[in-house]
């Protein structure tokens, strides 16, 4: 069920992201990432990097607030039913 819910949710979301947003997306990782990184710092004039560990992000999301964020882009009553029910049911880890 999950991973249905992501392909209905990566349909409509994808495009609406940069091609340098990394974190969580097909064929991304933190390999290509540092990779885009290197290849910034070393071709651009480079003030300063900003390096941001957002621990536990998701786990304190806004549950009104993120069926809202869906709702605007997603009509489909039960596609918001379902995210609704898997933003209550947490995860288990190391299956």
């Amino acid at each position: 069920m999950q991973k249905e819910l992501k392909k209905v949710l990566k349909t409509v979301f994808e495009s609406h992201f940069y091609d340098d947003m990394m974190g969580f997306r097909s064929n991304r990782g933190c390999h290509i990432a540092l990779r885009k990184l290197n290849v910034m710092i070393e071709k651009n004039a480079t003030n300063y990097i900003l390096d941001v560990d957002v621990k536990g992000g998701f786990g304190h999301i806004d549950h009104e607030w993120a069926i809202k964020f869906n709702g605007a882009k997603i009509k489909d009553s039960n596609i918001l039913w379902l995210v609704r029910k898997m933003l209550k049911a947490g995860s288990i880890e190391g299956l």
